[in-house]
């Protein structure tokens, strides 16, 4: 039977009981005599008797009081307290004996531990105290925290910020949520990353442009539709051919029969089928079906 917590190395008083006859298995036991050495204590060893050396006293309806000594509180963790009397059936309890810092957050007159809100308030964590020594693998390449940062220029569907200086591609699938600034509360998926140019490019576009000095999140999107499709700037004015460098797929016909969308420009909201793709000897040069508008130099698409 588990009765509570104990702060570590400090004497206490526990409750004992109750203690019933052990003829008729009802009637209270009032008047034992109950030393300390029939007290015994037990952290995950053999059982001793316990080191206070006052007996237990009776303080109502089978129910004896045992005081505890710094000693037989000394070790943190379980604490199993078993008592056997002649007369009366045996009495189990068992105790989580805690940190002294630990259990005076919790239960102390003046405990920190909790505001009036109910929520905890913790220490700094050091610095460096979380690394890839202390954080598996696994963990560490499905973490990715929410980032606050400032534009550095921008347009309708593009943020330029040299603070981001991840490898190519790394926000793709993630989430804008712009936070200041005339597009404000916006949010826009990440089509692609410019590692060199340090861009993110967005879709759809943004109602107003992004300028120096508007802040804005990224945000880690989970699963996403983004990671089957491919995000391209048009080179030239291709009507029946798109050539974009970004493009770095090595296979020929890679993207045969998928959709070539627009996303700005004349050609913007128009649908293309791919006919080809020539990943060898021009590398992301399309051949799809012919747009009513051709697509200008800078105008965003995507292969879907």
């Amino acid at each position: 039977m588990f009765n509570g917590f104990l702060k570590q190395s400090t004497t206490d008083s526990v409750y004992l009981g109750p203690f019933v006859d052990d003829t008729d298995f009802k009637t209270v036991e009032t008047g034992l005599t109950i030393a300390n050495t029939a007290v015994l204590l037990g952290t995950g060893g053999a059982l001793a008797a316990k080191n206070n050396t006052a007996s237990a006293v009776h303080r109502g309806n089978g129910m004896y009081v045992a005081t505890l000594n710094a000693t037989d509180t000394a070790t943190v963790g379980e604490l199993m307290i078993a008592c056997d009397i002649t007369g009366a059936l045996p009495v189990r309890h068992k105790y989580m004996v805690l940190e002294e810092a630990i259990y005076d957050a919790m239960f102390g007159s003046l405990a920190a531990g909790f505001d009036a809100s109910g929520q905890v308030t913790t220490g700094t964590i050091a610095t460096d105290a979380i690394s890839a020594a202390s954080v598996s693998a696994a963990a560490v390449s499905k973490m990715r925290a929410v980032r606050e940062l400032v534009v550095d220029s921008g347009t309708v569907n593009t943020i330029v910020d040299a603070a981001l200086t991840e490898v190519e591609d790394y926000w793709k699938g993630c989430r804008i949520l712009i936070t200041s600034g005339s597009a404000i509360s916006q949010v826009r998926e990440v089509m692609r990353f410019g590692a060199t140019s340090n861009t993110l490019y967005l879709a759809p576009d943004l109602s107003a442009s992004v300028t120096l000095g508007d802040t804005y999140e990224i945000i880690p999107a989970g699963d996403s539709m983004n990671s089957l499709v491919v995000f391209g700037i048009a080179a030239g004015t291709p009507t029946v051919t798109v050539t974009d460098s970004g493009l770095t797929e090595t296979q020929d016909n890679k993207y045969v029969n998928r959709m070539l969308v627009p996303l700005t420009g004349p050609a913007k909201g128009e649908v293309a089928f791919i006919e080809s793709y020539d990943g060898t000897t021009t590398v992301g040069e399309l051949t799809h079906t012919t747009l009513q508008e051709a697509m200008a130099t800078g105008n965003h698409f995507v292969i879907v």
